[in-house]
């Protein structure tokens, strides 16, 4: 027998949306929270002329809600190992997201793939948002985490201070990374992404991303480093930079850079191969046995011993890496 309520049509046309509007909630929510992202099924190689920065952000805000930062994460770094192309910029795309999900703590979630990308945006994002008196919080964080591996971290901070100060500030950019010597092994790697934000910044916006490069007088490769604006006591963090430099933003071949770093001041020539050392391992796809091989190739065998430390010496190698 239907209820005395039941009777009244429009009482039972609401009902029925009722049921209807909690049943495909709950069908929303199964599928959200049990649907099983598998990006390493993607075997199309993603590049740069087809990726849509909006969509992608869509996506991944979604994915974040749904699994958590952590998991969204690696997913992330799984999904773009195909795209070599575009994996940098990326990456400065998720560690936005990263922080206007985690706030400052969203630091711990971080790694140096693809170029230590997520570390920098989070702290473009960061100094904007908190301005400079967030350095030593930051570098705390980074410390609490890694510990004396904390070098990829604190570069990133680096790179959020000269965005913060701008390209006619250099100067207190550098002086702020000494805000970190409490913390060991963490000032050095701040100066280097100093330099390297002043000299191949990322230009990033919600439209997309890409990286640009100061001009380069070639008959002076050295005249950013030798100039003026620069004190002495960061000049050999800049010599570090320049192979970055000339790798991503002039297109010169490593053999090229080799000579350039030989001829540079005897001072400096070390420490301008061991910077050269990241663009190899990056160029490998972050593979340590292929840079290695790549080391074996340079022109001189002091050279190749440089390189070698190098690759020892970053933090995203994991294999220990020899002279030999």
């Amino acid at each position: 027998m239907t209820p005395p309520f039941l009777k009244k049509p429009f009482i039972r046309l609401c009902l029925t949306l009722l049921a209807i509007i909690v049943c495909s909630v709950s069908v929303y929510i199964y599928v959200r929270h049990s649907y099983t992202f598998a990006p390493s099924q993607n075997k199309v190689l993603i590049r740069k002329e087809t990726w849509d920065a909006s969509a992608e952000k869509r996506q991944w805000t979604l994915r974040i809600a749904a699994v958590g930062p952590e998991k969204a994460y690696a997913e992330f770094v799984e999904a773009y190992r195909n795209g070599p192309e575009i994996s940098h910029i990326a990456m400065h795309l998720m560690g936005g997201l990263l922080y206007e999900a985690l706030g400052i703590s969203a630091i711990a979630v971080c790694d140096s793939s693809f170029g230590f990308a997520c570390y920098h945006q989070y702290d473009l994002q960061a100094f904007a948002e908190h301005g400079i008196g967030a350095v030593t919080d930051i570098g705390n964080i980074c410390y609490q985490r890694f510990g004396d591996d904390a070098a990829p971290c604190t570069h990133g901070i680096g790179h959020g201070l000269m965005e913060y100060f701008g390209p006619h500030r250099i100067v207190d950019a550098l002086q702020t990374c000494s805000k970190l010597d409490i913390y060991p092994n963490t000032t050095d790697s701040c100066l280097s992404g100093v330099f390297m934000e002043y000299l191949v910044p990322v230009i990033y916006t919600d439209e997309g991303a890409e990286m640009s490069a100061q001009p380069l007088n070639s008959s002076k490769p050295y005249e950013f480093c030798e100039a003026a604006a620069v004190p002495d006591q960061f000049k050999t963090y800049c010599y570090h930079a320049l192979p970055a430099w000339w790798w991503r933003g002039v297109k010169m071949e490593f053999a090229e850079i080799t000579r350039l770093c030989l001829a540079a001041p005897s001072q400096h020539q070390q420490t301008c191969i061991i910077g050269m050392t990241y663009e190899i391992l990056g160029s490998n796809k972050f593979d340590p046995a292929a840079a290695k091989k790549e080391c074996a190739q340079l022109t001189t065998g002091e050279a190749q011993v440089w390189c070698l430390k190098g690759l020892a010496a970053f933090s995203n190698v994991t294999e220990t890496i020899q002279p030999q």
